[in-house]
Protein backbone atom coordinates (compact mmCIF):
# COMPACT_ATOMS: atom_id res chain seq x y z
CA UNK A 1 0.00 0.00 0.00
CA UNK A 2 2.83 2.37 0.94
CA UNK A 3 4.58 1.73 -2.39
CA UNK A 4 1.36 2.51 -4.30
CA UNK A 5 1.05 5.81 -2.42
CA UNK A 6 4.65 6.76 -3.25
CA UNK A 7 4.16 5.85 -6.93
CA UNK A 8 0.93 7.88 -7.00
CA UNK A 9 2.69 10.92 -5.53
CA UNK A 10 5.51 10.61 -8.06
CA UNK A 11 3.13 10.33 -11.03
CA UNK A 12 0.77 13.10 -9.91
CA UNK A 13 3.65 15.33 -8.86
CA UNK A 14 5.18 14.96 -12.28
CA UNK A 15 1.95 16.09 -13.96
CA UNK A 16 1.44 18.95 -11.52
CA UNK A 17 4.94 20.43 -11.85
CA UNK A 18 4.97 19.85 -15.61
CA UNK A 19 1.86 22.04 -15.69
CA UNK A 20 3.64 24.79 -13.72
CA UNK A 21 6.55 24.56 -16.13
CA UNK A 22 4.23 24.79 -19.08
CA UNK A 23 2.46 27.86 -17.71
CA UNK A 24 5.87 29.45 -17.04
CA UNK A 25 5.11 29.74 -13.33
CA UNK A 26 8.37 27.89 -12.68
CA UNK A 27 11.52 27.49 -14.78
CA UNK A 28 13.27 24.20 -15.37
CA UNK A 29 16.18 25.35 -13.22
CA UNK A 30 13.83 26.09 -10.32
CA UNK A 31 12.45 22.59 -10.55
CA UNK A 32 15.78 20.97 -9.76
CA UNK A 33 14.88 20.80 -6.06
CA UNK A 34 11.56 19.13 -6.89
CA UNK A 35 13.36 16.51 -9.00
CA UNK A 36 15.66 15.75 -6.06
CA UNK A 37 12.65 15.15 -3.80
CA UNK A 38 11.13 12.91 -6.44
CA UNK A 39 14.40 10.97 -6.65
CA UNK A 40 14.49 10.54 -2.88
CA UNK A 41 10.88 9.29 -2.87
CA UNK A 42 11.71 6.75 -5.54
CA UNK A 43 14.18 5.06 -3.19
CA UNK A 44 11.22 3.89 -1.13
CA UNK A 45 10.01 1.88 -4.11
CA UNK A 46 11.19 -1.67 -4.83
CA UNK A 47 14.18 -1.89 -7.18
CA UNK A 48 12.05 -3.48 -9.89
CA UNK A 49 9.57 -0.58 -9.82
CA UNK A 50 12.39 1.95 -10.07
CA UNK A 51 13.68 0.12 -13.13
CA UNK A 52 10.21 0.10 -14.71
CA UNK A 53 9.83 3.84 -14.02
CA UNK A 54 13.21 4.48 -15.65
CA UNK A 55 12.33 2.40 -18.73
CA UNK A 56 9.02 4.24 -19.11
CA UNK A 57 10.78 7.58 -18.75
CA UNK A 58 13.35 6.79 -21.45
CA UNK A 59 10.76 5.47 -23.91
CA UNK A 60 8.33 8.36 -23.34
CA UNK A 61 11.11 10.93 -23.56
CA UNK A 62 12.36 9.65 -26.91
CA UNK A 63 8.85 9.18 -28.30
CA UNK A 64 7.92 12.75 -27.39
CA UNK A 65 11.11 14.15 -28.94
CA UNK A 66 10.33 12.46 -32.26
CA UNK A 67 6.69 13.50 -32.35
CA UNK A 68 5.77 16.02 -35.05
CA UNK A 69 3.26 18.76 -34.14
CA UNK A 70 -0.20 19.06 -35.63
CA UNK A 71 0.01 21.42 -38.56
CA UNK A 72 -2.25 23.66 -40.57
CA UNK A 73 -1.35 24.45 -44.17
CA UNK A 74 -1.96 28.06 -45.16
CA UNK A 75 -1.33 30.01 -48.33
CA UNK A 76 1.63 32.34 -48.52
CA UNK A 77 0.21 35.86 -48.83
CA UNK A 78 3.47 37.66 -48.10
CA UNK A 79 6.50 38.55 -50.14
CA UNK A 80 9.08 35.79 -50.37
CA UNK A 81 9.08 32.26 -49.09
CA UNK A 82 9.44 31.47 -45.41
CA UNK A 83 12.25 29.28 -44.13
CA UNK A 84 11.70 27.30 -40.92
CA UNK A 85 14.94 26.25 -39.23
CA UNK A 86 14.38 23.41 -36.75
CA UNK A 87 16.85 23.16 -33.88
CA UNK A 88 16.53 21.30 -30.60
CA UNK A 89 17.09 24.31 -28.33
CA UNK A 90 18.85 27.63 -27.96
CA UNK A 91 21.35 27.23 -25.15
CA UNK A 92 24.30 29.59 -24.91
CA UNK A 93 26.08 27.27 -22.49
CA UNK A 94 26.75 25.02 -25.48
CA UNK A 95 26.93 27.74 -28.14
CA UNK A 96 29.93 26.92 -30.32
CA UNK A 97 30.81 25.89 -33.88
CA UNK A 98 27.67 23.86 -34.60
CA UNK A 99 25.25 26.56 -33.44
CA UNK A 100 27.20 29.26 -35.25
CA UNK A 101 27.05 27.24 -38.49
CA UNK A 102 23.26 26.87 -38.21
CA UNK A 103 22.69 30.54 -37.42
CA UNK A 104 25.04 31.78 -40.14
CA UNK A 105 23.28 29.58 -42.71
CA UNK A 106 19.91 30.93 -41.59
CA UNK A 107 21.23 34.51 -41.68
CA UNK A 108 22.49 33.92 -45.23
CA UNK A 109 19.02 32.80 -46.36
CA UNK A 110 17.41 35.80 -44.71
CA UNK A 111 19.85 38.06 -46.55
CA UNK A 112 18.73 36.42 -49.79
CA UNK A 113 15.17 37.63 -49.12
CA UNK A 114 13.63 34.64 -47.33
CA UNK A 115 11.56 35.20 -44.20
CA UNK A 116 13.02 33.34 -41.23
CA UNK A 117 11.38 31.30 -38.48
CA UNK A 118 13.29 29.46 -35.75
CA UNK A 119 11.48 26.42 -34.33
CA UNK A 120 12.86 24.77 -31.18
CA UNK A 121 11.73 21.19 -30.62
CA UNK A 122 13.04 20.34 -27.12
CA UNK A 123 12.29 22.17 -23.89
CA UNK A 124 13.57 25.72 -24.33
CA UNK A 125 12.90 28.79 -22.22
CA UNK A 126 12.45 31.50 -24.83
CA UNK A 127 13.91 34.77 -23.58
CA UNK A 128 14.45 37.05 -26.56
CA UNK A 129 15.93 39.89 -24.52
CA UNK A 130 18.52 37.57 -22.99
CA UNK A 131 19.25 35.93 -26.34
CA UNK A 132 19.78 39.32 -27.99
CA UNK A 133 22.33 40.23 -25.32
CA UNK A 134 24.15 36.88 -25.57
CA UNK A 135 24.31 36.82 -29.38
CA UNK A 136 26.08 40.20 -29.44
CA UNK A 137 29.22 38.35 -28.29
CA UNK A 138 29.37 36.57 -31.65
CA UNK A 139 30.69 38.63 -34.53
CA UNK A 140 28.39 38.65 -37.53
CA UNK A 141 25.37 37.39 -35.60
CA UNK A 142 24.72 40.45 -33.45
CA UNK A 143 21.31 41.11 -35.04
CA UNK A 144 20.28 37.50 -35.60
CA UNK A 145 17.25 37.71 -33.29
CA UNK A 146 15.85 40.76 -35.07
CA UNK A 147 13.23 40.29 -37.79
CA UNK A 148 12.68 36.61 -36.94
CA UNK A 149 9.76 34.46 -35.82
CA UNK A 150 10.37 32.18 -32.81
CA UNK A 151 8.26 29.15 -32.03
CA UNK A 152 8.70 26.35 -29.48
CA UNK A 153 6.84 23.09 -30.11
CA UNK A 154 8.06 21.15 -27.07
CA UNK A 155 4.57 20.36 -25.74
CA UNK A 156 3.22 19.38 -29.18
CA UNK A 157 -0.25 20.50 -28.11
CA UNK A 158 -1.08 23.39 -30.42
CA UNK A 159 -1.46 23.62 -34.18
CA UNK A 160 1.52 25.10 -36.04
CA UNK A 161 0.90 26.98 -39.28
CA UNK A 162 3.03 26.18 -42.30
CA UNK A 163 2.82 27.90 -45.63
CA UNK A 164 2.26 25.63 -48.61
CA UNK A 165 5.62 26.60 -50.13
CA UNK A 166 7.54 26.68 -46.83
CA UNK A 167 11.19 25.61 -46.88
CA UNK A 168 12.01 23.22 -44.03
CA UNK A 169 15.53 22.85 -42.64
CA UNK A 170 16.59 20.05 -40.28
CA UNK A 171 19.82 20.44 -38.32
CA UNK A 172 20.14 17.07 -36.57
CA UNK A 173 18.87 13.51 -36.83
CA UNK A 174 16.13 14.26 -34.27
CA UNK A 175 14.85 17.34 -36.09
CA UNK A 176 15.08 15.44 -39.40
CA UNK A 177 12.56 12.92 -38.04
CA UNK A 178 10.15 15.74 -37.18
CA UNK A 179 10.72 17.69 -40.37
CA UNK A 180 10.15 14.65 -42.55
CA UNK A 181 6.68 14.10 -41.03
CA UNK A 182 5.82 17.74 -41.71
CA UNK A 183 7.22 17.46 -45.25
CA UNK A 184 4.87 14.54 -45.94
CA UNK A 185 1.87 16.57 -44.77
CA UNK A 186 2.92 19.59 -46.85
CA UNK A 187 3.39 17.24 -49.83
CA UNK A 188 6.78 18.77 -50.63
CA UNK A 189 9.41 16.62 -52.27
CA UNK A 190 12.39 17.36 -50.03
CA UNK A 191 13.66 19.29 -47.04
CA UNK A 192 17.10 20.80 -46.49
CA UNK A 193 19.31 18.79 -44.15
CA UNK A 194 22.18 20.81 -42.66
CA UNK A 195 24.65 18.02 -41.88
CA UNK A 196 27.55 19.06 -39.68
CA UNK A 197 28.61 15.57 -38.63
CA UNK A 198 27.86 11.90 -39.26
CA UNK A 199 25.66 11.56 -36.19
CA UNK A 200 25.35 7.77 -36.32
CA UNK A 201 28.85 7.74 -34.79
CA UNK A 202 27.57 9.60 -31.71
CA UNK A 203 25.64 6.64 -30.34
CA UNK A 204 26.34 3.03 -29.35
CA UNK A 205 24.61 0.44 -31.50
CA UNK A 206 20.93 0.74 -30.58
CA UNK A 207 17.78 2.78 -31.04
CA UNK A 208 19.45 6.17 -31.54
CA UNK A 209 22.01 4.91 -34.02
CA UNK A 210 19.19 3.21 -35.99
CA UNK A 211 17.14 6.43 -35.94
CA UNK A 212 20.19 8.32 -37.11
CA UNK A 213 20.73 5.95 -40.03
CA UNK A 214 17.06 6.27 -40.95
CA UNK A 215 17.18 10.09 -40.90
CA UNK A 216 19.70 10.12 -43.75
CA UNK A 217 17.31 8.07 -45.93
CA UNK A 218 14.57 10.74 -45.94
CA UNK A 219 14.17 12.82 -49.13
CA UNK A 220 16.42 15.83 -48.65
CA UNK A 221 18.93 18.23 -50.14
CA UNK A 222 22.15 17.90 -48.12
CA UNK A 223 24.21 20.90 -47.03
CA UNK A 224 27.43 19.46 -45.62
CA UNK A 225 29.82 21.13 -43.23
CA UNK A 226 33.13 20.59 -45.09
CA UNK A 227 33.88 18.72 -48.30
CA UNK A 228 35.72 16.08 -46.25
CA UNK A 229 32.44 15.12 -44.55
CA UNK A 230 30.58 15.20 -47.87
CA UNK A 231 33.15 12.85 -49.43
CA UNK A 232 32.78 10.47 -46.47
CA UNK A 233 29.05 10.20 -47.16
CA UNK A 234 29.79 9.74 -50.86
CA UNK A 235 32.42 7.03 -50.42
CA UNK A 236 30.11 5.12 -48.08
CA UNK A 237 26.91 5.64 -50.15
CA UNK A 238 25.11 7.31 -47.23
CA UNK A 239 22.06 9.55 -47.53
CA UNK A 240 21.80 11.42 -50.82
CA UNK A 241 24.70 9.31 -52.09
CA UNK A 242 22.67 6.10 -51.88
CA UNK A 243 21.69 7.00 -55.46
CA UNK A 244 23.59 8.41 -58.45
CA UNK A 245 22.01 11.85 -57.94
CA UNK A 246 23.98 12.60 -54.77
CA UNK A 247 26.19 15.26 -56.35
CA UNK A 248 23.13 17.11 -57.68
CA UNK A 249 21.43 16.95 -54.28
CA UNK A 250 24.27 18.17 -52.09
CA UNK A 251 26.67 21.02 -51.51
CA UNK A 252 29.40 21.67 -48.95
CA UNK A 253 30.78 24.68 -47.12
CA UNK A 254 33.65 25.37 -44.73
CA UNK A 255 32.56 26.68 -41.35
CA UNK A 256 34.51 29.85 -40.71
CA UNK A 257 37.04 29.60 -37.92
CA UNK A 258 37.70 32.40 -35.44
CA UNK A 259 40.20 34.88 -36.87
CA UNK A 260 43.37 34.44 -34.81
CA UNK A 261 46.99 35.56 -35.11
CA UNK A 262 50.15 34.15 -33.49
CA UNK A 263 51.68 35.89 -30.49
CA UNK A 264 54.32 38.44 -31.54
CA UNK A 265 56.49 37.38 -28.60
CA UNK A 266 56.70 33.68 -29.46
CA UNK A 267 60.50 33.81 -29.68
CA UNK A 268 60.86 35.15 -26.13
CA UNK A 269 58.87 32.44 -24.36
CA UNK A 270 60.63 30.33 -21.76
CA UNK A 271 57.71 28.36 -20.38
CA UNK A 272 55.90 26.25 -22.99
CA UNK A 273 52.18 25.51 -22.83
CA UNK A 274 50.12 22.62 -24.19
CA UNK A 275 46.39 23.04 -24.80
CA UNK A 276 44.24 19.89 -24.83
CA UNK A 277 40.71 20.07 -26.25
CA UNK A 278 39.38 18.19 -23.24
CA UNK A 279 35.68 17.24 -23.26
CA UNK A 280 34.88 14.51 -20.72
CA UNK A 281 31.12 14.95 -21.00
CA UNK A 282 29.14 11.99 -22.33
CA UNK A 283 27.80 13.89 -25.34
CA UNK A 284 31.38 14.54 -26.50
CA UNK A 285 32.67 10.95 -26.36
CA UNK A 286 33.95 11.28 -29.95
CA UNK A 287 36.63 13.67 -28.64
CA UNK A 288 38.30 10.69 -26.93
CA UNK A 289 39.46 12.47 -23.78
CA UNK A 290 40.56 9.19 -22.17
CA UNK A 291 42.81 8.26 -25.11
CA UNK A 292 44.31 11.73 -25.21
CA UNK A 293 44.95 11.88 -21.47
CA UNK A 294 46.59 8.43 -21.34
CA UNK A 295 48.80 9.29 -24.33
CA UNK A 296 49.78 12.59 -22.70
CA UNK A 297 50.53 10.84 -19.39
CA UNK A 298 52.80 8.32 -21.09
CA UNK A 299 54.53 11.03 -23.12
CA UNK A 300 55.31 12.97 -19.92
CA UNK A 301 56.51 9.84 -18.10
CA UNK A 302 58.79 8.92 -21.01
CA UNK A 303 60.47 12.33 -20.82
CA UNK A 304 59.22 13.95 -24.02
CA UNK A 305 58.55 17.25 -22.23
CA UNK A 306 61.74 17.47 -20.17
CA UNK A 307 63.68 19.96 -22.31
CA UNK A 308 61.52 22.93 -21.29
CA UNK A 309 59.28 23.91 -18.42
CA UNK A 310 55.86 22.78 -19.68
CA UNK A 311 52.39 23.61 -18.40
CA UNK A 312 49.30 21.65 -19.44
CA UNK A 313 45.82 23.10 -19.91
CA UNK A 314 42.42 21.75 -20.94
CA UNK A 315 39.67 23.67 -22.70
CA UNK A 316 36.13 22.78 -23.77
CA UNK A 317 34.76 21.02 -20.69
CA UNK A 318 31.92 22.05 -18.40
CA UNK A 319 33.93 21.35 -15.25
CA UNK A 320 33.86 24.04 -12.52
CA UNK A 321 36.42 26.83 -12.27
CA UNK A 322 39.82 25.89 -10.79
CA UNK A 323 39.42 22.21 -11.61
CA UNK A 324 42.59 20.19 -12.08
CA UNK A 325 43.03 16.69 -13.49
CA UNK A 326 46.08 14.84 -12.25
CA UNK A 327 48.16 13.51 -15.15
CA UNK A 328 51.27 12.29 -13.30
CA UNK A 329 52.60 12.76 -9.78
CA UNK A 330 54.16 16.09 -10.78
CA UNK A 331 51.91 17.37 -13.58
CA UNK A 332 48.22 18.27 -13.73
CA UNK A 333 45.87 19.40 -16.46
CA UNK A 334 44.57 22.84 -15.49
CA UNK A 335 40.98 23.23 -16.69
CA UNK A 336 40.14 26.54 -18.34
CA UNK A 337 36.47 27.39 -17.72
CA UNK A 338 34.12 28.29 -20.55
CA UNK A 339 35.21 31.53 -22.18
CA UNK A 340 33.43 33.94 -24.50
CA UNK A 341 34.63 34.68 -28.02
CA UNK A 342 36.73 37.70 -27.04
CA UNK A 343 38.43 35.76 -24.23
CA UNK A 344 39.01 32.82 -26.58
CA UNK A 345 40.70 35.10 -29.11
CA UNK A 346 43.02 36.47 -26.42
CA UNK A 347 43.69 33.06 -24.87
CA UNK A 348 44.65 30.93 -27.88
CA UNK A 349 47.94 32.70 -28.81
CA UNK A 350 49.37 31.80 -25.38
CA UNK A 351 49.91 28.14 -26.33
CA UNK A 352 52.62 26.30 -28.23
CA UNK A 353 51.28 22.79 -28.73
CA UNK A 354 47.71 21.67 -29.34
CA UNK A 355 46.10 18.28 -28.79
CA UNK A 356 42.63 17.91 -30.28
CA UNK A 357 41.04 14.57 -31.15
CA UNK A 358 37.77 13.61 -32.79
CA UNK A 359 36.78 10.12 -33.94
CA UNK A 360 34.69 11.19 -36.90
CA UNK A 361 35.16 12.28 -40.51
CA UNK A 362 34.72 15.97 -39.70
CA UNK A 363 38.07 17.81 -39.38
CA UNK A 364 36.77 19.83 -36.39
CA UNK A 365 37.32 23.58 -36.09
CA UNK A 366 39.31 23.76 -32.85
CA UNK A 367 42.43 22.00 -34.20
CA UNK A 368 42.37 24.25 -37.29
CA UNK A 369 42.19 27.29 -35.00
CA UNK A 370 45.11 25.88 -33.02
CA UNK A 371 47.14 25.64 -36.23
CA UNK A 372 46.10 29.16 -37.25
CA UNK A 373 47.56 30.65 -34.10
CA UNK A 374 50.89 28.91 -34.56
CA UNK A 375 50.43 25.82 -32.40
CA UNK A 376 51.93 22.57 -33.58
CA UNK A 377 48.76 20.51 -33.36
CA UNK A 378 48.32 16.78 -32.83
CA UNK A 379 45.05 15.45 -34.19
CA UNK A 380 43.81 12.07 -35.35
CA UNK A 381 42.92 10.71 -38.75
CA UNK A 382 39.65 8.94 -39.54
CA UNK A 383 38.65 7.33 -42.85
CA UNK A 384 39.11 9.97 -45.59
CA UNK A 385 40.12 12.56 -42.97
CA UNK A 386 43.65 11.42 -43.62
CA UNK A 387 47.06 13.04 -43.35
CA UNK A 388 46.88 14.38 -46.88
CA UNK A 389 43.53 16.08 -46.23
CA UNK A 390 44.68 17.60 -42.94
CA UNK A 391 48.09 18.72 -44.19
CA UNK A 392 46.35 20.49 -47.08
CA UNK A 393 44.79 22.73 -44.41
CA UNK A 394 47.99 23.38 -42.46
CA UNK A 395 51.49 21.97 -42.13
CA UNK A 396 51.20 22.67 -38.40
CA UNK A 397 49.21 19.42 -38.15
CA UNK A 398 50.88 16.31 -36.78
CA UNK A 399 48.56 13.45 -37.74
CA UNK A 400 48.11 10.35 -35.60
CA UNK A 401 46.07 7.22 -35.81
CA UNK A 402 43.36 7.23 -33.10
CA UNK A 403 45.46 5.02 -30.79
CA UNK A 404 47.34 5.75 -27.58
CA UNK A 405 50.75 4.81 -29.01
CA UNK A 406 50.33 6.81 -32.20
CA UNK A 407 49.15 9.91 -30.33
CA UNK A 408 51.98 9.55 -27.83
CA UNK A 409 54.58 9.33 -30.62
CA UNK A 410 52.98 12.27 -32.41
CA UNK A 411 53.32 14.31 -29.21
CA UNK A 412 57.04 13.51 -29.26
CA UNK A 413 57.30 14.81 -32.83
CA UNK A 414 55.22 17.88 -31.97
CA UNK A 415 57.43 18.79 -28.99
CA UNK A 416 60.46 18.84 -31.30
CA UNK A 417 58.67 20.94 -33.94
CA UNK A 418 57.63 23.49 -31.31
CA UNK A 419 61.26 24.72 -31.38
CA UNK A 420 60.95 26.03 -34.95
CA UNK A 421 59.08 29.27 -34.31
CA UNK A 422 59.45 30.62 -37.84
CA UNK A 423 57.97 27.46 -39.34
CA UNK A 424 55.05 27.57 -36.89
CA UNK A 425 54.27 31.14 -37.91
CA UNK A 426 54.60 30.32 -41.61
CA UNK A 427 52.22 27.34 -41.24
CA UNK A 428 49.69 29.45 -39.30
CA UNK A 429 48.41 30.73 -42.67
CA UNK A 430 45.82 27.99 -42.86
CA UNK A 431 43.88 27.06 -45.96
CA UNK A 432 40.55 27.81 -44.33
CA UNK A 433 38.20 30.83 -44.20
CA UNK A 434 38.06 33.02 -41.09
CA UNK A 435 35.20 35.20 -42.32
CA UNK A 436 31.64 33.96 -42.91
CA UNK A 437 31.38 36.38 -45.83
CA UNK A 438 33.82 34.09 -47.64
CA UNK A 439 31.63 31.06 -46.92
CA UNK A 440 27.99 31.84 -47.67
CA UNK A 441 28.47 34.02 -50.73
CA UNK A 442 26.99 34.40 -54.23
CA UNK A 443 28.78 31.27 -55.43
CA UNK A 444 27.24 29.20 -52.64
CA UNK A 445 23.80 30.67 -53.39
CA UNK A 446 24.08 29.62 -57.05
CA UNK A 447 24.71 26.03 -55.96
CA UNK A 448 21.60 25.96 -53.77
CA UNK A 449 19.31 28.23 -55.81
CA UNK A 450 17.68 25.47 -57.87
CA UNK A 451 16.51 23.71 -54.74
CA UNK A 452 15.49 26.84 -52.84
Amino acid sequence: MFNKIVQYIINKGKCFFAGLLRKKILTKKQLSGVYKIKQLLSYFLPKEQRQINLINHHVNYLQNRLLAPKISVIENKKNGKRVSLFIMEVNFQYFSGGYIGMFQFAKFLRNQGYRLRLITTDYCETDLNKWRLEIKKYKGLENFFEDIEIENIYYRDGVVNFESDEILIATSIITAQIVNHIREQLKTKKFIFLIQEYESLFFPSGSLSALSDESYTFPHFAVFSTEILRQYFKSNSIGVFSSLSGDDNSVSFKNSIVALTPDKNLHQRKTKKLLFYFRPEEHAARNMYETGLIALKQAIEEGYFEKHDWEFYGIGSLLPVNSKIKITQEKSLIIIPKVNLKEYTELMPEFDLGLSLMLSPHPSLVPIEMCSVGMVTVTNTYANKNERALKSISENFICASPTIDSIKNSLKTAVMKVEDIDERIENSRVNWPDDWGQVFNDDFFKKTQNFL
